[in-house]
This record gives C-alpha cells, structure tokens and sequence, in this order.
C-alpha cells in the first residue's frame, strides 16, 4: 500500500518510539509522499526523549529549515484536578471589554489562559 500510493517511509536509527515499564518497540513510522520527501526535503528525522501523554515517544522532523524546539509537555497523571477545577471555577470569561462584546476568538484565548494557568499550578 506505501509504494502502490508513492509513499516513503522515513525512519532513522533504532531507537524505541514506543515504551512502556515492561516493553519498547520500534513500532510508529512517519510517511510522507515521494514529492514532500524529495521537493521539501524531511531533515532531520528524531525521536526525542521528553514527556508526552502517551506510551509512544514525540517523533521531530523538519521541512527544509532548522526544527523548532518542542516544548515540554505536562504529565497528567501527575496533575491535581480537585485543585486544577478550583483554578478554573475561579476564574471568568467577560462578556465585554470596555462595553464591546468579548468576540468568540477572545473567549477563546482567554479561556486557553486560564486553562493553562490552572494546569501550572495543578
């Protein structure tokens, strides 16, 4: 199916991208099309070592330019959500700012801020 639709695989290495306290494997593979791989050129294929919310590791690459970092993801099984909860109840999105309605995209920041201030403290 990969070579009947011009598809590649692009993998690098052995390095696991799937572990768990018993096994790894590596099982996850990034494919792309003949004409992404060769007129974008995919560099730098990884499998980077930081927290995700899965058994499976991040897998990086680039698109012809230097990758941009990945940020750090949180553990959340680690999380507090009585207290992540009380964060958020505490909080309110305004239905207007200066008498002009809080359009849906400001709801939406706003919203993604105190979602985000309440996983920092949880």
């Amino acid at each position: 199916m990969i070579v009947t639709n011009n598809l590649v695989v692009i993998k690098k290495g052995c390095t696991p991208t799937f572990r768990t306290v018993r096994l790894s494997s590596t099982i996850d593979i990034t494919v792309a099309s003949v004409f992404a791989f060769s007129a974008h050129k995919i560099n730098d294929w990884e499998v980077r070592d930081i927290t995700s919310h899965s058994d499976h590791k991040v897998i990086a690459f680039s698109l012809g330019h230097t990758p941009e970092e990945a940020k750090e993801r949180r553990n959340s099984k680690r999380a507090n959500w009585v207290l992540f909860q009380q964060v958020v109840n505490d909080e309110e999105l305004p239905k207007e700012v200066g008498g002009v309605p809080y359009g849906l995209e400001s709801r939406y920041n706003h919203l993604e801020s105190i979602i985000a201030k309440a996983l920092d403290i949880a």
